[in-house]
C-alpha cells in the first residue's frame, strides 16, 4: 500500500496523533463556546443576543444544505485516490468541491441578501429592526461558514486531523482558532472603549473567518501539492465532472439534513403546540443529552479517514477492529453519563437549571436512553457511506426522520413533551440498529462497541491494526 500522507508514520501513530487532537480540540471548543456565549451575553443587550444566535442557528442549518454532501464526499473520493497513488486525481475533486460550494454559497447568500426583508419578517412579525449594514455582513456570513465546515472535512480527506480540529466549526464565532481570535478581538475592542453592538461583532467574525479561509486555502493547495503520483497511475486519468460530483453528493447532503433534522426539528414542532414553558424544560434536557455525543464526535473525527484508507487496502478485519475500539471508547464516558441522567434526573436539572425544571426528568432519562443506543452503535450509518452503501444509508436516514417527524406532529399537541422525548428516542434507536446489522450484511464488519477492546488497553489495540 503506497504511503498515503508521503511520510513514514505509521497508522498506529497518527490514530493517537489525531486522537489527541481531536479530543483537545472538542474539550477546548466546549470551553470556547461557554465562554463566549457569556461575553455576548455581557457586551450586547439580550435582544442582541437573541438576534445574533438566531442568524447563527439560520447559518448552520443552510451551510449543510450549502455543502450539498461534497465535504462527506470528498473524504470518500480523496481517501480513495490518494490510497490508489492518483494525488492528481485527488487535487481535482478538491479544487472542484471548492468551485461549487462556493457558487452555491454566492448564489444563496445574493438571495438572502435581495429578500432579507421578507426573510427576517418571519421572525420578526414583520418588523424591520436591522440596517443595511446588518443585511450585507449577515449575507457574508451565510458565504463563508460552509467554506470554513468544507475546508475542516478536505484536511480530514488529507488526513490531516490537526489542521481538521483546529479550524473546524463548534463555536458561536464558526472554527476553534476563529473563535479565538475573534473572542480576544471583541475583548479588545471592548475594553478599548469601543461601542459594540450585533454590527461591530458580526464585522469582527466576517473578517477573521475570511483571513482564516485565505490561509487554509493556502495549506489545502500546499497538502495537495505534497504527494507523489505512483508509477502505475495514468497521466490522463478517468476525470470526475462537476454533475458526477453533484449526483454523488447528493445522498451525502440528504442524510446530513435528516439528521439536523431529527436533531433540532423536535424543539420547533413541540413550540408550534405547547407553551414556552414546556418547550424550555424540553429543551434544557436535550441540550444534557447532547453532551453524550461529543466522544462520539471525536470518535469520528479520529476514525473517519482511516475507514477509506483500511477498506481501500482490503484490511477489513483491522477496520473492524479499528471501529469497534473507537465507538468503545465512545460508549464509556456517555455510559457514565446516561446511568447519572437515569439515576438522578431531578438533582441534575435543578442544580444545573433550577427547581423550576425538575418535572423534565423523565424527558431526560428517555432521551439519554436513546443516546446511548446512539452512541453504542458506533460510526454503523458513516462506515456504510464510505464503504459505498451511501443511498441506501440515505433512505433509512430519510424514512426514520420523516415518520419520527409526522408522529412528533400527532401527538405533541395532545400528549406533549414526554411524547415527543420517546418519539425521537424511538428513532436514535431503530435508525443506528438498522444501521448497524445493514453495515454488518453488506459490507461484513460490525461497528457497536466492544468493551473488551477497550480493556486490553489502547496501545495494544491499535497495535493489532498496524
Amino acid at each position: 500500500m503506497p504511503a498515503i500522507d508521503g511520510t513514514s508514520s505509521s497508522l498506529k501513530s497518527r490514530l493517537l496523533s489525531g486522537g489527541i487532537w481531536a479530543f483537545s480540540a472538542k474539550a477546548g471548543t466546549g470551553f470556547l463556546t461557554i465562554a463566549l456565549t457569556a461575553l455576548m451575553a455581557r457586551i450586547l443587550d439580550p435582544a442582541g443576543v437573541g438576534v445574533l444566535f438566531l442568524y447563527f442557528s439560520i447559518v448552520i442549518m443552510v451551510s449543510v444544505v450549502l455543502r450539498l454532501g461534497l465535504d462527506q464526499l470528498g473524504i470518500k473520493l480523496i481517501g480513495e485516490a490518494l490510497s490508489s497513488g492518483c494525488p492528481s486525481r485527488a487535487r481535482e475533486i478538491t479544487y472542484k468541491i471548492i468551485r461549487i460550494v462556493l457558487l452555491a454559497g454566492i448564489l444563496v447568500s445574493s438571495a438572502f441578501y435581495l429578500y432579507f426583508e421578507e426573510i427576517a419578517a418571519l421572525f420578526h412579525d414583520g418588523e424591520e429592526i436591522h440596517d443595511g449594514g446588518f443585511r450585507l455582513l449577515a449575507a457574508l456570513w451565510l458565504l463563508v461558514t460552509p467554506l470554513q465546515l468544507l475546508f475542516a472535512e478536505l484536511f480530514r480527506a488529507y488526513r490531516r486531523i490537526s489542521h481538521a480540529s483546529i479550524f473546524s466549526g463548534g463555536t458561536l464565532f464558526g472554527g476553534f482558532a476563529v473563535g479565538i481570535v475573534t473572542g480576544v478581538l471583541i475583548l479588545v475592542f471592548h475594553f478599548t472603549g469601543i461601542q459594540m453592538s450585533v454590527n461591530t461583532v458580526l464585522l469582527v467574525i466576517v473578517s477573521v473567518t475570511i483571513g482564516f479561509l485565505v490561509l487554509e486555502l493556502g495549506l489545502i493547495r500546499r497538502l495537495s501539492k505534497r504527494h507523489e503520483a505512483l508509477p502505475t497511475e495514468k497521466e490522463n486519468h478517468a476525470q470526475v465532472s462537476y454533475r458526477d460530483l453533484l449526483v454523488q453528493g447528493l445522498p451525502f447532503c440528504i442524510t446530513g439534513i435528516s439528521l439536523l433534522a431529527l436533531i433540532h426539528m423536535d424543539t420547533v414542532i413541540l413550540g408550534l403546540y405547547r407553551p414556552e414553558e414546556e418547550v424550555a424544560i424540553y429543551a434544557a434536557s436535550t441540550r444534557l443529552v447532547k453532551l453524550m455525543v461529543l466522544s462520539m464526535i471525536v470518535a469520528y473525527e479520529v476514525a473517519a479517514p482511516f475507514i477509506v484508507e483500511l477498506n481501500a487496502a482490503g484490511e477489513k478485519e483491522k477496520l473492524e477492529t479499528m471501529l469497534r475500539t473507537v465507538a468503545g471508547m465512545a460508549a464509556l464516558p456517555a455510559l457514565l453519563a446516561m446511568v447519572l441522567f437515569v439515576l438522578f434526573p431531578e438533582k441534575i436539572l435543578a442544580l444545573l437549571y433550577g427547581e423550576y425544571y425538575r418535572s423534565g426528568a423523565m424527558i431526560l432519562v428517555i432521551l439519554s436512553i436513546g443516546q446511548m443506543i446512539n452512541v453504542w452503535t458506533g460510526l454503523s450509518g458513516y462506515t456504510l457511506n464510505m464503504l459505498g452503501y451511501q443511498k441506501l444509508n440515505m433512505y433509512v436516514y430519510a424514512t426514520i426522520t420523516i415518520v419520527a417527524l409526522l408522529a412528533c406532529l400527532v401527538f405533541a399537541e395532545r400528549y406533549g413533551a414526554l411524547a415527543v422525548a420517546t418519539v425521537i428516542s424511538a428513532a436514535w434507536a431503530v435508525q443506528n440498529i438498522l444501521t448497524v446489522f445493514l453495515a454488518r450484511y453488506h459490507t461484513g464488519i460490525w461497528t457497536h462497541a466492544s468493551i473488551v477492546l477497550v480493556s486490553k488497553g489502547v496501545s495494544d489495540v491499535i497495535r493489532k491494526i498496524r
